[in-house]
C-alpha cells in the first residue's frame, strides 16, 4: 500500500512541470500552493506530519509542506507569531497561553487526545508516591523555560507529586530533546520529560526508566486530571484564515485524511521504514515502538472537542501558566468542525 502510494506521488510530480511563481497571498510551486510548517526535528509528535508528506494528503489537496526546523517549542512558537510559518502543528495550550499575550493564534484543527510525555528519571523508584521523597534536591532537565512542553509537563509532574518546581528541585533548561536526554544519560540531571524516539532510547537502553506514562489510562487521568485532552493541534493565526481560508481548508482536509490512514493502519513496521529518513539514526525497532505509543496518542479525526480542550486548559490554569481562555476564542472551528 505503502509502495503503490509513494509510486504515484512521484508520477504526480514529474507531470506537473511548472515553474514556480508567486500569486495572490500564497506562493506556488508546480501548481501547488507552498505551505510553511514548523516542526521540532526528532519528535515522534510530528509523524501524522511526516505521514501525510509521504503518503500524498497533503499533495492531494493541492499543497506543498515546507519544513521549518527548530529546537524546540519556544522557538517554533515565535516564527508563528513572526509569520515566519504559516502553520504549527504544537501542543494546544499554546494558544491559551499566548492569546492573552494579543498573538491571535487559533487551533484550527486536532492531532491527539492523550498527552504522550513521560516522566522519565534515572533513579530508583519503589512507587510513584515516592517522587517527592526521590526527587527532592534533584536536577530535572527541560528544553527551554517559560513555553515549551516539556518545561510546562514538568512542573505538572512536580507539583502533583507534591514538589514545588521553583524550590524543591533545580529545573534547568537546556535548550533541545536530544540535550535533554544527554543530561540525563551524563548525570548531570535525575529526570526530563521527553517522547520518542529520544525518551523511548533512553527507556530500551537502561539508562531511565518511566516513573510516569501518560499513556496507561490511570496514569493519565492521575496526572493529568483527565482520560483524554486535547494535546496536539494544528494552530495558525487569524490572518491566515482570514486571508487563505481555501489554504486552511486544504491543510484541515490533508490532516484529516493522514489521522484516517494512520487509525486504521494495522502494522507500523512499513510506516517506520517510510518515515526513516525524518529521523535520521534512529534504528527500526526503536521507531517502530515510538509510532506504536504514538498511534495510542491519534484523535480519530480533526474536529476539535469543547470538553477536550477544557479538560487540557483546566490542568495549565490551575498551574497559572495560562489564563482562563473560552474555547470560541482559542478555537476556529469552521474547518474541521466542532463537538462537545
Amino acid at each position: 500500500m505503502l509502495s503503490n502510494k509513494l509510486s504515484r506521488r512521484g508520477f504526480l510530480r514529474a507531470a506537473a512541470g511548472a515553474t514556480a511563481f508567486a500569486l495572490g497571498q500564497g506562493v506556488w510551486v508546480r501548481g501547488q500552493e507552498v505551505v510553511k510548517v514548523a516542526i521540532i526535528p526528532g519528535s515522534i509528535g510530528f509523524a501524522d506530519v511526516y505521514t501525510g508528506i509521504e503518503q500524498g494528503f497533503f499533495e492531494d489537496r493541492g499543497l506543498q509542506v515546507e519544513r521549518v526546523s527548530f529546537l524546540n517549542g519556544a522557538l517554533a512558537n515565535n516564527a508563528l507569531a513572526l509569520g515566519e510559518v504559516d502553520f504549527a502543528p504544537l501542543v494546544g495550550g499554546y494558544v491559551p497561553f499566548v492569546r492573552p499575550a494579543g498573538l491571535p493564534y487559533k487551533i484550527i484543527a486536532a492531532r491527539s487526545q492523550v498527552n504522550g510525555f513521560s516522566f522519565l528519571s534515572s533513579l530508583a523508584l519503589s512507587s510513584q508516591d515516592d517522587i517527592a521523597s526521590v526527587l527532592r534536591g534533584q536536577t530535572v532537565a527541560v528544553e527551554a523555560l517559560g513555553s515549551t512542553i516539556t518545561w510546562a509537563m514538568a512542573l505538572n509532574y512536580l507539583s502533583k507529586a507534591g514538589l514545588n518546581p521553583e524550590t524543591d528541585v533545580n529545573l534547568v533548561a537546556v535548550g533541545g530533546r536530544a540535550a535533554a536526554a544527554a543530561a540525563l544519560q551524563s548525570g548531570q540531571a535525575a529526570s526530563n520529560v521527553l517522547d520518542g524516539p529520544i525518551g523511548e532510547q533512553l527507556v530500551q537502553s537502561g539508562a531511565a526508566s518511566r516513573w510516569i506514562d501518560p499513556l496507561i489510562p490511570a496514569q493519565h487521568v492521575r496526572w493529568l486530571g483527565s482520560g483524554k485532552e486535547l494535546a496536539l493541534a494544528w494552530i495558525t493565526r487569524e490572518d491566515v484564515i482570514a486571508n487563505r481560508p481555501q489554504t486552511v481548508e486544504a491543510l484541515v482536509a490533508a490532516a484529516n485524511d493522514t489521522l484516517q490512514f494512520l487509525n486504521q493502519l494495522e502494522s507500523v513496521e512499513d510506516l517506520a521504514v517510510t518515515l526513516a529518513p525524518f529521523f535520521e539514526g534512529v534504528e527500526g525497532a526503536l521507531l517502530q515502538a515510538s509510532l506504536t505509543r504514538y498511534l495510542q496518542t491519534l484523535t480519530p479525526d480533526v474536529s476539535i472537542s469543547r470538553s477536550l480542550y477544557e479538560a487540557d486548559l483546566e490542568k495549565w490554569v490551575a498551574l497559572k501558566l495560562v489564563q482562563d481562555v473560552p474555547f470560541e476564542q482559542a478555537v476556529e472551528g469552521a474547518f474541521a468542525g466542532t463537538r462537545d
